[in-house]
């Protein structure tokens, strides 16, 4: 479901990280990068900022947030923005995925469906 990490490959990652917190200098990242269509992307940017965004961060699991916007982009018909989310812990992580980003990303999708493409990422810090 676009893009949506398999319970598996959650449960496997949670596996590799232990079942308790991942110390504290081992922060997570989760990125989503969204190409956005030009048609919509201040009305995007503003929903982002004023909804959505606040709706992941009131689920208390990430700890920060970022905007940032792609600046070495290649000529196409939408601009790129990646939205990063900054988890404490594995198990944070995994409580989001399962608990509260699907219906998120659905809400996102049906908003704007047809208009973006995005992928995800989720890196941790070293």
């Amino acid at each position: 479901m676009f893009g949506v990490f398999t319970a598996r490959k959650i449960n496997q990652l949670a596996a590799d990280h232990g079942s308790g917190p991942i110390a504290h200098k081992h922060m997570l990242l989760y990125n989503v990068t969204v190409n956005i269509s030009r048609m919509v992307e201040n009305e995007w940017l503003d929903w982002m900022r004023n909804v959505h965004i606040p709706e992941v961060m009131a689920t208390g699991l990430p700890k920060a947030n970022k905007i940032l916007r792609l600046l070495t982009e290649i000529e196409n018909e939408g601009t790129t923005y990646s939205i990063q989310y900054s988890f404490a812990t594995m198990d944070d992580y995994v409580v989001y995925q399962s608990e509260y980003q699907p219906a998120l990303q659905q809400k996102h999708h049906e908003r704007y469906k047809e208009r973006y493409v995005s992928f995800r990422t989720l890196l941790e810090e070293i």
